[in-house]
Parts: C-alpha cells; structure tokens; sequence
C-alpha cells in the first residue's frame, strides 16, 4: 500500500494530473495501470459523447434550416432520422460513462465502443446518403449495406450494458 501511494504521488507530481478526485486509490499496486486506464476511459466516453451531440446540434440546424428547401421530403426524412439516432446514442454513450464510474468496470468500455461505432456506420451512412442526393443523382450501392451494421452495433451496445450491468455487482 505505501509504495502504491508513493508511486501515485510521483506520477502525480510528474504528470501533474490528480488522479484521485472522485475514486478512492486503488488497494494493490498492480491495480495503478487499470485504476488509471478506467479514468481515462471514462473522459474519452464522455469527450467522445460531448463530440457527437454537439455534431447532433449542428447537423440538425443545418438539415432544418439549409437542407429543407434543397432535399426531397423523403431524402430530408433519411438525414432526420440520422441525427435522431445519433442523439439517442449520444446520451447512450454519455449513460455508459457515468455507469462505468459506478460500476468501475472497464468492460463497460465495450458498449460505448459499440455505440460509437454504431454512430459512425448508421448515421455516417445514412448523412452520406443525404450527401449523394445533394451533389449527384443518389447514392452508390454500396452505402446501403453499411447502414444495418451500424444498426446492429447501436443494438450490440445496448445489449452489452445490459449484460455488464447486470453480471456486475455496484461498488
């Protein structure tokens, strides 16, 4: 115990970051590296879903403002339904981080992958779509396929808190 103290505080020191605001230091020295890894897991799930409701907010403004008036009803019905999922997730992601500090597990780190991979094919698909429509007759075929993958990620990240959540036990 004393020298996994002594080694938090010189990394401390040296990295100048606090690595023990909102969590009590690990007990064994060998937990330092996953004590650390799941803090940082923790801020990338949270900078990850900062990152995508701002794009959320600024791709909605952007379709109900300048899209409106240049797309078909159904093709602006496709880019809605974008960032409507994409919001979902989003506070998706953002609940997998704040249950990853309850349950202080880094496995949880799977599900937020999983939305965000899901965000990043079934959104991203279906804005590339929008895009086709935009600048060219419409969309290769290939993008088509893409979009249940995506689906299937989003679906994947919910089941995985699911199960996370319930096999672990809260601290």
């Amino acid at each position: 115990m004393t020298l996994f103290c002594v080694s938090l505080n010189r990394l401390e020191s040296v990295s100048g970051k606090k690595y023990c605001d909102n969590f009590e230091r690990p007990a064994y020295p060998a937990a330092l590296f996953l004590y650390l890894h799941f803090q940082d897991m923790q801020k990338r799930l949270i900078r990850s879903g900062s990152i995508s409701g701002l794009l959320c907010v600024t791709l909605g403004a952007f379709g109900a403002h300048y899209l409106k008036s240049k797309l078909e009803p159904a093709q602006l019905d496709i880019f809605e339904t974008a960032v409507r999922y994409q919001f979902y997730h989003t506070l998706a992601i953002l609940l997998v981080a704040l249950l990853a500090g309850k349950y202080n597990d880094s496995k949880m780190r799977i599900s937020g992958n999983f939305f965000i991979a899901g965000i990043v094919l079934f959104s991203g698909s279906l804005y590339a779509m929008t895009a086709c429509y935009l600048f060219s007759d419409g969309p290769p075929a290939w993008i088509g396929p893409v979009t249940p993958l995506g689906g299937l990620c989003l679906i994947a990240g919910w089941l995985t808190m699911f199960l996370f959540t319930y096999q672990q036990k809260s601290n």
